[in-house]
């Protein structure tokens, strides 16, 4: 959860001194809030968090066949939920960790720093875009609509979008942040930050470039195409009304053998876009909605640095962590809610969960069984043992 440069991470936290020197005196009172505030903070965030991820992994366990939707598009929400289970299960942690940096210190060590938290730029990249493309597929789906209903291409094709996203927001988000991160001890802390090649000025310059980068190809590109591919589908949508009402006339005068074939496939097309758009608008409103406070705080260090004190860097933060938990694990919850082939999904698996855990208990059952017929056969053959030595010896 990026800025977490050197000049907020450390030269906002140890000011300098008139000397030019790091001074270990913090004097931020908002860091030092009661134990029972920061208690009840970290649970209720703990527990969206464990919410989302059993919700997403039920996502990425839904089954093709029990979902009236594109194949490409059940691909990309699975990316999306795999995307959501990184930001819940890695970023999630690191964030909390980095929050309490102040007052206490880096807790995951030079590995956790260096390797896996620039990882966390991956998965808000994988998360956003996925939702992007679920809007472009949504368009497209529309688009040729005009043409006589076809399956989706193949598995391998559609995988292979998905495959795209997350190589390259590896490489364009993640691979720099394992050039530039630093694990460095200051007045016995252990603090991770971003510390680029460049010095003084340039290095402030090449963080800021950085964050803006994030700015706006995480928030301002994705809004635009989405907006742009959401009125393009709708216009899309008038038209396909429209035809197929042409279409069905025609259908009824002139192929009246044909005509129950073709509007089972204008149903299900109708059912799969009904499908798509029911679940598209919210989860582009909760992408919209809840990347605005980090997108607030990119912006304001890329922007204004100067109005951005220690207090308020750490209140944006603290904001930036609900509201990203909340949108990694709203999505499941929307799915439940407004799609009845999701409810229906979800429901399989459920019972899919249920059985397997019903033949788990009952195979142990079976061999504590067997185990103790074991046992009670060893002790006999024991006991008939000993009987017969004993009679042998007494005779």
């Amino acid at each position: 959860m990026q800025p977490w440069n050197a000049e907020v991470s450390v030269n906002k936290l140890f000011p300098l001194d008139s000397e030019g020197n790091i001074s270990c005196d913090i004097n931020a009172q908002y860091i030092y809030e009661s134990d029972g505030v920061k208690f009840s903070r970290i649970s209720t965030e703990s527990l969206l968090a464990l919410l989302g991820i059993i919700g997403n992994l039920f996502v990425c366990l839904l089954q093709a066949e029990h979902l009236r939707i594109n194949r490409r598009v059940i691909g990309l929400i699975r990316s999306l939920a795999l995307a959501d289970l990184g930001i819940l299960l890695v970023c999630f942690p690191f964030a909390v960790a980095k929050e309490q940096e102040a007052i206490n210190e880096w807790t995951f060590g030079a590995a956790g720093c260096k390797v896996f938290y620039p990882f966390c730029e991956a998965f808000y990249a994988v998360s956003i875009w996925s939702v992007v493309a679920i809007s472009i597929e949504r368009y497209r789906i529309f688009k040729r609509s005009n043409k006589i209903w076809a399956p989706s291409r193949e598995n391998w094709q559609n995988w292979r979008i998905v495959t795209t996203i997350w190589i390259i927001a590896f490489f364009v988000y993640s691979l720099p942040l394992f050039f530039s991160s630093t694990l460095q001890t200051l007045c016995g802390k252990k603090m991770c930050y971003l510390e680029w090649s460049a010095t003084g000025s340039m290095n402030s310059l090449a963080a800021k470039l950085h964050s803006f980068t994030l700015l706006f190809t995480l928030y301002f590109v994705p809004v635009c195409i989405i907006a742009w591919t959401y009125f393009r589908a709708s216009r899309r949508k008038e038209l396909f009304a429209n035809r197929h009402k042409r279409a069905r006339r025609r259908i009824r005068t002139q192929f009246n053998s044909l005509s129950s074939a073709l509007l089972e496939e204008e149903e299900a097309v109708r059912e799969q876009l009904d499908s798509i758009s029911r679940i598209h608008l919210p989860v582009v409103g909760i992408f919209a909605i809840t990347m605005v406070p980090v997108t607030l705080l990119r912006f304001i260090f890329s922007f204004f640095p100067n109005t951005l004190t220690l207090e308020k860097y750490l209140v944006l933060f603290n904001i930036s962590i609900v509201f990203i938990i909340l949108h990694a694990a709203a999505k499941p919850c929307v799915y439940f809610l407004l799609s009845h082939s999701f409810r229906s999904a979800y429901a399989h698996v459920w019972k899919r969960l249920r059985a397997y855990a019903r033949c788990r208990i009952k195979k142990e059952e079976r061999l504590v069984s067997s185990h103790d017929f074991g046992v009670e056969i060893v002790s006999l053959t024991s006991t008939t043992t000993t009987l017969s030595r004993y009679k042998e010896t007494t005779l």
